[in-house]
């Protein structure tokens, strides 16, 4: 958590896989402003950490600037991209 804030924009891409997942809406909020539009986060274990995930998965696919959806391979992820 302490790179993200570094890390300066725009970004295109960025994969989270954090093994705290209370942190995981915390580390989404640090990178979003820097992904460009049309550009995606992608979320690891959305399926296997359901549970741990449903508030941040409910928070991503609320966001009016986003479409989220989970996709079925591996772990799961969630599919975050910014609209233009």
């Amino acid at each position: 958590m302490h790179v993200l804030p570094k890390i300066e924009g725009p970004v295109d891409l960025a994969f989270m896989d954090s093994g705290d997942k209370k942190s995981t809406r915390d580390l989404f909020d640090l990178i979003w402003p820097r992904i460009l539009p049309s550009g995606s986060v992608i979320t690891d274990n959305a399926t296997t950490h359901k549970e741990e995930l449903a508030d941040f998965v409910g928070y991503v696919r609320r966001l009016h600037d986003a479409t989220s959806t989970e996709i079925s391979i591996g772990n799961g992820v969630e599919w975050t991209t910014k609209l233009p």
